[in-house]
């Protein structure tokens, strides 16, 4: 096979995140960092007679990381995650990912995720800006599209 010549990067990617009213904020600007991880439930069996084990699957899944920027202003990233950690605590929210931009033909992830915690590390003595982390869980069936608009 040939070199690809259609790799693509996230720097253009974009988060968007439900707010309390339930309208999508776009986060990208204050987001350094996405991780989308799916799993799937597998179990195997050996059976006598045979070298191989037999697989089957079942159940699906998603969790998701973000790292985003700690911020003073209003409805940024860390504010839509601190108003949801502390004021909606068994609220689901819309969470997409749009790569490698927010452009028609883009893939588009989307799902309704749960805040499982927050990160915030503080250090006296470094310059750099503090990076939130937060780690969300899928409730339900996570979705994949292309973006038509």
């Amino acid at each position: 096979m040939a070199q690809t010549t259609t790799a693509i990067n996230a720097c253009d990617a974009a988060i968007w995140l439900d707010d309390e009213s339930g309208t999508p904020v776009d986060i990208s600007g204050s987001s350094s960092t996405f991780n989308l991880d799916l799993t799937q439930d597998t179990a195997k069996v050996p059976t006598f007679q045979s070298d191989w084990k037999i697989v089957l699957s079942c159940g699906r899944g998603a969790t998701a990381s973000l790292d985003v920027v700690y911020t003073t202003t209003a409805d940024e990233a860390i504010d839509l995650l601190k108003d949801w950690f502390f004021n909606y605590k068994n609220t689901k929210r819309t969470l997409s990912l749009y790569v490698p931009d927010k452009n028609v033909g883009s893939d588009h992830y989307y799902g309704e995720f749960l805040l499982a915690g927050l990160s915030i590390p503080v250090s006296g003595g470094a310059p750099d800006p503090v990076v939130v982390s937060a780690s969300l869980e899928l409730s339900g069936a996570l979705t994949w599209t292309v973006a038509a608009t």
